[in-house]
């Protein structure tokens, strides 16, 4: 039974795992020593493989949970079409250039009411009609009036 103990830390076995094998030593009490410890020493390797494999499997589900945050968090970005951004960035272009223009700082604000305004012209109707992408319609036409800004 020492012999099981010994190699115990060399293949990284559980106490059960232990357990299991002294038992098996002990139901092959007329089996040849050699041939048994043979035996042994595949299902300590057999042990040995099963358990990294559990480790690996519970690494792996942790990846898994890393995977499924990032993509809820991708699933929420929303991506202006470029022809919306071309649109956009001439809103932004006319707005800058706009005498009537109260103040600079408003030029952002400007760009975000003309959208609202002529939706059915620039076809921003449906971006306007969901929640998700009407805020990220408004966060990148504020972001081209501010853009348009600095360029003048």
């Amino acid at each position: 039974m020492t012999w099981v103990d010994e190699i115990r830390p060399q293949f990284i076995l559980e106490p059960s795992q232990v357990r299991e094998i002294k038992g098996m030593v002990m139901l092959a009490q007329g089996v040849d020593t050699e041939l048994l410890k043979l035996h042994l020493l595949t299902h300590a390797a057999i042990c040995r493989m099963e358990n990294k494999n559990r480790a690996n499997n519970s690494e792996s589900s942790a990846v898994k949970e890393v995977v499924n945050v990032v993509m809820k968090q991708l699933s929420k970005h929303v991506e202006i079409p470029g022809d919306i951004k071309l649109i956009l960035h001439t809103i932004a272009r006319e707005e800058c250039a706009n005498p009537a223009c109260g103040s600079y700082c408003e030029v952002g604000n400007a760009v975000w009411a003309r959208c609202k305004a002529e939706a059915t012209t620039h076809d921003l109707t449906e971006m306007l009609a969901k929640t998700k992408t009407e805020a990220a319609l408004k966060k990148a036409a504020k972001a081209a009036g501010n853009k348009m800004l600095q360029q003048f």
